[in-house]
């Protein structure tokens, strides 16, 4: 018994060491399951906050969307909620300040890219067509002061008003913008075999006088809306085909084979007119500039005629009197447009002559230039022994709002860098076959300009041609006089003049408001923007015709 006790003191040992050992490893495992518990619940909390104000991100974007379309601007504008290079950084706490480059706790980093006409690939993912993707990252804080993150997207769908199938984008039509007038052809098709593949918008009416002219939907959806008259005059001239109809039309003064001639609904001209969808005209006035407006721009605009360029650079600057001759020879500070630069009353300034020259504002190049760099190599732009900027071999470097009195004119093929816009008072040419004026390359690569290609270079041409500033034919104020010329930008005549193509295969890249569309020459290529990234402070704007904006529908 004796032994027996011994041998039971020799297990209690043991056993109480075993039983210290199990609950320390119960407590230990206790304590750690309520450590890790409290840090989850802190992440938690964190990423729940991140969720929230990435959720509040989207409503903000989609309400900049609502916003700008109520306003009459167009909701469809690259970077109207922020690019993923340069997002919108919204903070929603109250009195906190956020970091501009985003990140910070109670904020959220959006941005958005639009699908355009024909869909679009967004950093890998698919946008279906007219349909902004919208991408939004919200930043929370958890108890321990880190900062975490979440992401949402959603897309929205931008639909022309009256039809859920039109076009969603405001530029993406040529505007013609002459005013009705019965009995009068606003806008004419002359030459044979013309295919015109791009949407239309016409206050006035259209006319078809050539031989097999014909707009028709060849890889874009194409929208027709005419506030005049349809007129068919020449033989197999048609709006869509019989197995191929436009997206959208409408007719206000419905359809005829001459413009004096009895009118009828376009419906039943089952040989011309082949839309799927007839929509409501949407009315709206043109775009002019008024007098007023055009002279404070002349006085305004640097440089310009009463915002000569800076002295002493190299290459040389242009001459006073070649932005305004009569203000040069002395005739008072309150000379306004007259036609009347380029060295002489009625000439043009060739914006790419054989010789380099520079323009640089007053003020500084960030204010505006104009550099044409007409040498084989790179040329240093410089000012008192310091290099301004470097400009390209062949190429026309530009910034800002610049004024000619006077005709502009191209004359050879160059390419553009920057964002700018020239406003003339008198014509603008370009003169010589084969000439382009691009902003990718010589060669005008389209797929490579605005959108998402990083290629955001914009020229306006602007000409406020009108015999009231002595220039004499508005009809032509743009002008396309060689064969296959190319230009890639953006184009604006006053309603009351217009854009005539002379030359046969002319190509436009890039949006238009115009009064009036002569199209003598044969086969001429038009290729609207369904979005432009950076319109060019001051550049007129053509009418809005009207969009609707579908609900916000989340993704993930």
């Amino acid at each position: 018994m004796r032994r027996l006790l011994r041998s039971e003191r020799g297990f209690a040992l043991p056993m109480a060491l075993g039983v210290i050992m199990v609950l320390g490893i119960l407590g230990v495992a206790a304590a750690t399951y309520t450590l890790t518990s409290g840090s989850s619940a802190a992440q938690s909390k964190g990423s729940l906050q991140a969720l929230q104000y990435a959720e509040s991100g989207l409503d903000s974007a989609y309400s900049l969307l609502w916003n700008a379309n109520l306003a009459g601007s167009d909701p469809t504008t690259a970077g109207i909620i922020g690019t993923s290079g340069t997002p919108k950084i919204f903070c929603f706490i109250q009195g906190a300040t956020c970091s501009s480059s985003g990140g910070s706790p109670g904020s959220a980093s959006v941005y958005g890219c639009y699908g355009g006409t024909s869909g679009t690939t967004c950093n890998g993912n698919a946008v279906p067509a007219s349909t902004w993707w919208i991408v939004s990252t919200g930043y929370g804080q958890t108890n321990d002061g880190q900062t975490t993150a979440r992401m949402m997207s959603s897309t929205a769908v931008i639909h022309a008003l009256n039809t859920q199938q039109a076009i969603g984008a405001v530029w993406n039509h040529i505007f013609i913008t002459a005013p009705l007038v019965a009995g009068v052809c606003q806008t004419t098709f002359t030459g044979n075999t013309l295919t015109l593949d791009a949407p239309v918008y016409t206050i006035g009416n259209l006319c078809f006088n050539g031989n097999t002219d014909n707009i028709l939907e060849n890889g874009q959806p194409v929208d027709v809306m005419i506030g005049g008259k349809l007129v068919f005059a020449g033989n197999t001239d048609s709006i869509g085909a019989h197995n191929a109809p436009i997206t959208s039309g409408v007719v206000q003064g419905n359809c005829a084979s001459s413009i004096n001639g009895a009118a009828t609904a376009c419906s039943g001209w089952t040989n011309n007119w082949y839309v799927r969808n007839t929509e409501n005209y949407i009315s709206q006035d043109s775009p002019t500039l008024t007098n007023a407006q055009i002279e404070a721009d002349y006085s305004g605009f640097d440089p310009g005629p009463k915002h000569t360029c800076l002295t002493g650079t190299t290459p040389s600057p242009l001459n006073a009197n070649q932005l305004d001759f009569s203000v040069q020879a002395g005739e008072g500070t309150t000379v306004m447009p007259g036609n009347s630069g380029s060295g002489s009353s009625g000439g043009y300034f060739n914006l790419t002559p054989n010789s380099s020259y520079a323009c640089i504002s007053q003020s500084g190049i960030s204010t505006g230039y104009l550099v044409w760099n007409a040498g084989n190599s790179s040329m240093n732009v410089t000012s008192g022994g310091s290099t301004l900027l470097t400009v390209p071999a062949k190429t026309l470097a530009i910034n800002g709002d610049i004024y000619f009195d006077s005709g502009v004119q191209v004359t050879q093929t160059a390419t553009y860098t920057g964002v700018a816009e020239i406003m003339a008072s008198g014509l603008i040419q370009m003169t010589s076959n084969s000439v382009t004026l691009c902003a990718v390359n010589t060669s005008c690569t389209y797929s490579s300009w605005q959108g998402n290609t990083g290629n955001n270079s914009m020229l306006t041409l602007a000409s406020v041609c009108q015999s009231a500033y002595g220039c004499s034919t508005p009809a032509s104020a743009f002008q396309m006089i060689g064969n296959t010329e190319t230009f890639q930008g953006s184009l604006y005549t006053l309603p009351t003049a217009g854009f005539t193509l002379t030359g046969n295969t002319e190509t436009v890249e890039g949006p238009m408001s115009i009064g009036t569309l002569n199209i003598v020459g044969n086969t001429p290529i038009f290729k609207p923007l369904p979005a432009i990234k950076n319109m060019p402070i001051g550049a007129p704007l053509p009418p809005n015709i009207g969009l609707t904006i579908d609900p916000m529908t989340i993704v993930h």
